[in-house]
């Protein structure tokens, strides 16, 4: 071991760290001073005898993480700070205390339940394991939720309700090199004994993931229905992020035209047929073919007598108006082999006149005057039909317009776990009311005023965006202003958190907008990478790239994030960016 002990290490790391803050991430001296904490802890005899103990820390990716951690893990319980049971130095944000505590991941939680949900979860887990014999008697430690992290949000805040036990040291008045060793030598043998009993079992969170749902006085019948399709789906074996999964059915209930895209084979045709499946029906799918040049073949044509010959999608439809209780989902496959505005110009046309009348949500005639002397001329999509375009992005597709952009949501599916799991298989009894998904509004008009405060709250995050956005031309109007109102008023029916559904909508809505190779698009996605992540990154950084590799851990928008430091690379990178490239 070196003269300097981990105690005066951990000292150092907690005096600079403050201030680190306000220097470039880069190749910080702060980097080596963890490493060299990771090492000692490594060489402790305790730990050195526990051969199945890995000991990592982080300060951020690629920016300064407000929480910084350095975790014992377990690898027969979890080999990831995201999910599972471990033991981890937990540096309060101000650097005011360092707690060693024994806690569980929080994100992978997160991603499966709201925010309600995953911290009773968490907080089940924290008693279950508390009134173990051996936690009770951890000497000097406490078994509470009073940890407090100075974090307001982000992991950090999460970490709270995750805690089992914990001891706190003040930055002032760490204890003694040999007195850490002991307190981290007590938690070990707790920590080796449960991981003992667990055997090689996967992380014993993630059982939680897909157990019964629980029934729950005033929950709205949207929250209940995505609850339980949810359900249904993942123990059939399929595995779609439980956020993306929510948000997707808020959408189809916003507005029922979504465009699913992601890399190939991750699920987007199958999850409207699963979806279909769980309301008795099966869905309808349409091939599109790259050599579609107008709506002939989607919606119909007069042949050489006169005769008018309906296409696939003006059938369904009709079929849709004559059942109006009953869902139909139409799945546009490969939506953009063909240019969506030349075949789908008059769905496109005919959406953006929806209205509410008698409680419904209705639309003009698809075909207008166009067939005037045929039956199929009062064909319209009725509130029961839900169309959702799969997209795949390569050499032999095309981009959208903003005219198809600004009349849809876009969800991205590129999450994918190839980790094989057995599900148990599971009988549902009868199927689940659709009801629920039935639209219900259109415009901000018509719901305004359930909560004026909240939607003038939503509208000032669109102004301040739209403010960025004004220079390279890429603003949103009215339409896109009362749809994301309305999809964040929904979201919050189904109980989803208000910062994700922002998130994944600025994602959506706005980030598919930003496109070319300008100086002024990169002006535009260097500002929203700061105003998504409260940084200030300058447009000339020459390590531009570095800092915005990764956005920090407890960042406000992770999703959009992400994606504008893809859009920004590949701006740097092929001089030419999109949300689609």
């Amino acid at each position: 071991m070196s003269a300097v002990g981990i105690t005066a290490l951990l000292q150092e790391l907690m005096q600079s760290y403050t201030s680190a803050r306000r220097e470039s991430f880069k190749n910080h001296p702060l980097h080596n001073l963890l490493k060299e904490i990771i090492h000692q802890l490594e060489e402790l005899p305790v730990i050195r005898d526990y051969p199945e103990i890995k000991v990592k820390g982080s300060l951020g990716k690629g920016n300064w993480v407000t929480v910084p951690w350095i975790a014992l893990l377990d690898s027969r319980i979890t080999t990831s700070t995201r999910n599972g049971v471990y033991i981890v130095f937990l540096f309060a944000a101000d650097m005011s205390f360092v707690y060693l505590t024994l806690n569980q991941g929080v994100e992978n939680i997160y991603e499966q339940f709201w925010t309600k949900e995953a911290k009773e979860v968490l907080r089940s887990k924290a008693v279950a394991l508390r009134q173990r014999p051996d936690v009770r008697r951890l000497p000097g430690f406490r078994l509470d939720w009073d940890i407090d992290l100075a974090a307001d949000s982000g992991v950090g805040a999460k970490y709270v309700d995750s805690t089992i036990a914990y001891k706190a040291y003040e930055r002032t008045a760490l204890p003694a090199d040999k007195s850490l060793a002991e307190d981290i030598a007590a938690l070990l043998q707790v920590y080796r004994a449960y991981a003992d009993e667990e055997g090689t079992t996967a992380s014993s969170t993630t059982a939680v993931f897909h157990a019964d749902p629980v029934e729950r006085t005033g929950e709205s019948g949207l929250k209940r229905l995505i609850d339980q399709a949810y359900q249904r789906i993942t123990a059939r074996g399929f595995s779609y992020p439980r956020a993306e999964f929510s948000a997707f059915c808020v959408s189809l209930k916003s507005k029922p035209f979504v465009l699913l895209t992601g890399i190939s084979g991750t699920g987007k045709t199958r999850l409207v047929e699963l979806l279909a499946r769980q309301f008795g029906v099966s869905e309808y799918t349409i091939a599109v073919r790259p050599d579609w040049s107008d709506s002939t073949d989607l919606l119909g044509y007069r042949d050489l007598q006169g005769n008018f010959r309906p296409g696939p999608l003006l059938e369904i439809l009709r079929e849709a108006n004559a059942h109006p209780d009953k869902p139909y989902f139409i799945c546009l496959d490969e939506m953009n082999l063909a240019r969506v505005e030349h075949y789908f110009a008059e769905f496109l046309s005919v959406i953006e006149k929806r209205d509410r009348l008698e409680g419904k949500i209705v639309t003009p005639p698809v075909l207008g005057g166009l067939v005037r002397d045929s039956s199929w001329s009062e064909v319209y999509i009725s509130d029961n039909v839900f169309i959702i375009g799969t997209v795949n992005m390569d050499e032999t597709t095309h981009p959208f317009s903003r005219k198809v952009l600004d009349r849809a949501n876009v969800f991205e599916f590129n999450h994918v776990d190839l980790t094989y799991r057995v599900y148990p298989q599971k009988e549902f009894d009868g199927v689940l009311d659709w009801t629920p998904l039935r639209p219900a509004y259109c415009r901000l008009a018509e719901f305004y005023n359930q909560d004026p405060p909240f939607f003038n709250q939503v509208i000032a995050v669109l102004q301040e965006l739209n403010a960025i956005l004004e220079p390279g031309y890429f603003h949103i109007g009215y339409r896109v202003r009362d749809e994301v109102c309305l999809f964040l008023w929904h979201a919050r029916e189904a109980g989803l958190v208000d910062d994700l559904s922002l998130d994944l909508q600025i994602q959506s809505k706005i980030l598919p907008r930003v496109q070319g190779s300008s100086s002024t698009t990169r002006q535009v996605l260097v500002k929203l990478w700061n105003w998504v992540t409260g940084l200030a990154v300058a447009e000339d950084d020459p390590d531009l790239l570095g800092r915005t590799a990764e956005p920090p851990e407890d960042v406000r928008y992770p999703k959009t994030a992400r994606k504008i430091s893809v859009m920004l690379r590949r701006l740097e990178e092929d001089g030419y960016t999109s949300y689609w490239v």
